[in-house]
């Protein structure tokens, strides 16, 4: 990741530059999955990263100050509950924007999301030998690496809404019901629903989407003009 980090002012210079990185990816994804996801998300974040330091003038070329509602799993990397080298990447997004005059916020409905998941750990602590002796993503490895105890997990969920507030800066979004009950009949969901083991993700996911959408209000053309984004990891 520093590399990636040292790098972006060359990586930033043109969309040419970008060739050699894409070109490495598409090599290393026949060859090695694990090194291509891990290499995919520093490539697309130092990517992210230079356009928000290229320091252009946004005032002219945007519409105003734009929201980003974090996702789930961005809120777990954020956090250090997922994966080690996801989380620096997670924060200097979040530090980014805070720096450009945007803002981070959590959708009600993610903050549930992030709780149900917190609470599965908190039940199957320590019972799972091999998520606790192979690396991966997952909350029970995050606990143990970082030397958290059942008890400390558990206030973590306790005080999430502080935590995202005060640790990612963000605002917490009431979802309107009304939005929540359109998107639980809408076709996106029946369909989502359909390719999803998990009935409720499928429903957050597509409740995101039409809560973002309808703060855009119209038709957005063009990226620089819309001022909501869900942010996904």
């Amino acid at each position: 990741f520093g590399k990636a980090k040292g790098g972006r002012a060359s990586i930033s210079g043109s969309l040419a530059a970008y060739k050699s990185q894409a070109e490495f990816l598409i090599t290393i994804s026949n060859q090695n999955q694990t090194l291509y996801e891990v290499a995919q998300k520093l490539y697309l974040g130092s990517v992210l990263a230079a356009v928000l330091e290229t320091g252009m003038e946004t005032k002219s070329k945007f519409s105003g100050s734009r929201v980003y509602y974090l996702d789930t799993q961005f809120i777990l990397r954020a956090l250090d509950l997922q994966n080690e080298e996801e989380t620096l990447p997670a924060i200097e997004l979040i530090d980014l924007i805070d720096k450009s005059g945007d803002k981070t916020a959590v959708l009600d409905i993610t903050v549930k999301e992030v709780s149900k998941n917190l609470s599965n750990a908190i039940k199957h602590f320590n019972t799972n030998p091999l998520l606790l002796n192979i690396k991966n993503p997952s909350i029970d490895y995050a606990c143990k690496r970082r030397g958290l105890s059942k008890t400390e997990l558990q206030h973590i969920h306790d005080t999430i809404e502080r935590i995202i507030a005060e640790n990612l800066h963000a605002s917490i979004i009431v979802v309107p019901k009304l939005t929540k009950d359109k998107s639980a009949k809408s076709n996106d969901h029946i369909k989502l629903r359909e390719l999803r083991s998990n009935s409720g993700n499928a429903l957050h996911d597509v409740t995101a989407y039409i809560y973002v959408r309808e703060r855009r209000g119209s038709s957005i053309k063009t990226y620089q003009k819309a001022d909501y984004w869900f942010l996904t990891s």
